[in-house]
Parts: C-alpha cells; sequence; structure tokens
C-alpha cells in the first residue's frame, strides 16, 4: 500500500509500470495480490470460470465457444452502441452458426452474471431511456485483456472504458 508521499516520489517510468499493470490485471485482489509469474494464470482462470461455469453451465449452453466470440466482440467494442444483428452478422462470415435470440440470451447472461454492464441511450427531447443498442462495458480491464488479448496500444478504449468504470 503506497502512501501519499511514497507515491509524490514516484518516478514517471515506474507510474507507467504501475498504470500498464493495472490495466493488464486490474483489480481482483488474487490478481493484485499474486506473485508477478502467478498473475498470469490466475486471471484466466478467473474469466474462464464465468464464461464457462457463471454463463455456459447455469444456463445450460452447449456451445461454450460462441459465448466466448460474443464476449470478446463485446470487450472490443467498449463504448461503442452494439446491435445484435450487427454481431450475428459478424459471426456468421466467419462460418459460426448463431441465431439474434441468441446472441440477446448471451448479452443477458454477461448482465446477470456481471461480467458486462449495459448503459441505454436517453432521447433527450423525449425524455426517457432508449430501449435499443446500448453500449456494453466490460466490468474489469483484466478480463478485457483476457478476452481480447494484450493490446495495450488500443489507448482510446482503454480510456473510454476507465472513465466508465
Amino acid at each position: 500500500m503506497f502512501s501519499f508521499k511514497d507515491i509524490e516520489e514516484l518516478t514517471e517510468r515506474e507510474i507507467d509500470k504501475f498504470y500498464q499493470e493495472y490495466i493488464k490485471f486490474d483489480g481482483f485482489p488474487a490478481v493484485v495480490l499474486a506473485k508477478d509469474e502467478l498473475k498470469n494464470t490466475i486471471l484466466p482462470g478467473i474469466y474462464n470460470t464465468i464464461i464457462v461455469n457463471d454463463i455456459g453451465y447455469k444456463n445450460g449452453l452447449r456451445e461454450p465457444e460462441l459465448v466466448t466470440l460474443v464476449a470478446k466482440y463485446l470487450a472490443d467494442t467498449v463504448g461503442q452502441l452494439i446491435n445484435p444483428n450487427k454481431i450475428v452478422n459478424t459471426l456468421k462470415s466467419n462460418h459460426f452458426k448463431i441465431s439474434y435470440s441468441a446472441v440477446q440470451r448471451y448479452l443477458t447472461y454477461f448482465e446477470e452474471a456481471y461480467l458486462f454492464y449495459k448503459t441505454n441511450r436517453y432521447d433527450i427531447r423525449g425524455r426517457k431511456m432508449l430501449a435499443t443498442q446500448g453500449k456494453y462495458y466490460i466490468i474489469d480491464s483484466g478480463l478485457r485483456t483476457q478476452a481480447i488479448g494484450d493490446r495495450l496500444s488500443d489507448r482510446g478504449s482503454i480510456l473510454l472504458f476507465l472513465l466508465n468504470y
């Protein structure tokens, strides 16, 4: 744990190192408190447990690969409007068979498992929330790294994620 005085004495390089580590691993205590060589083992275990157990088994899904692909799509499009039809078309263009209703169910399962949360659009003129095309945010940047890989060069999406965290 750092005191304010400790933080004041950090060099820019040390601050950047801590920032990069935060983006890659985020805040699961089991990961943060683990030795460096174990962090890359623990985080995938947490992510796979959520995808396979909390979402897959709980909801009786027989194709966890599709759940993983939809999660990857959402993690890669953080902060963008999500259209389930676009997810279906993207997966079909890559030779995966999935229906619109399956994608809708997966989106619900992600929210129920607290892997993603949805923000709805607001109609200023009508003064009401819009039900279609919300934005999805993954709850942990470490899980985002697990879903899409270690792409720290994607600074815009990372910053957008952090601002909405």
